[in-house]
């Protein structure tokens, strides 16, 4: 139910450590979403897993930019994304995705672009993980 949707994970060479995820490094990425972006229209922050499913249970528990799964469904969603982003199975236990989620380096994003519409259903979530040899990335927008 959105108009644009980006999910990807990137393999890191050399790894990257925390301090050194940065707009330079998000940009290289060649994300749709960022497309024609520059440093001064983009903005990353660090954040918390506990955040970043706050965010995607806000969106998800409201069926979303439009009619969709709401209530648990949503909460079912958010957790899955949170567990997906932080390279869990899909058969995790909750505790495990937590932990994984936990071990990850959470970062918000968002910017001006074409792509992003810079509405509430706006999202853009980074996840470094333990290792710093991979990322996930998340994003999605949507707009009447």
């Amino acid at each position: 139910h959105w108009y644009n949707l980006g999910a990807r994970t990137f393999a890191l060479e050399p790894p990257t450590q925390p301090q050194h995820a940065t707009l330079g490094v998000l940009l290289a990425l060649g994300l749709e979403c960022l497309e024609r972006a520059g440093e001064e229209n983009v903005r990353l922050v660090p954040t918390t897993p506990a955040q970043i499913l706050a965010r995607l249970f806000a969106v998800a528990a409201s069926g979303g930019p439009h009619e969709g799964y709401e209530g648990a469904y949503g909460r079912l969603h958010a957790w899955q994304s949170l567990g997906a982003l932080s390279e869990a199975a899909p058969d995790e236990s909750l505790a495990r995705v937590v932990t994984l989620a936990k071990a990850c380096h959470w970062f918000h994003f968002d910017a001006e672009t074409e792509w992003f519409y810079r509405v509430g259903w706006d999202v853009g979530v980074v996840a470094l993980r333990p290792d710093g040899a991979s990322l996930a990335v998340l994003a999605a927008t949507a707009t009447d």
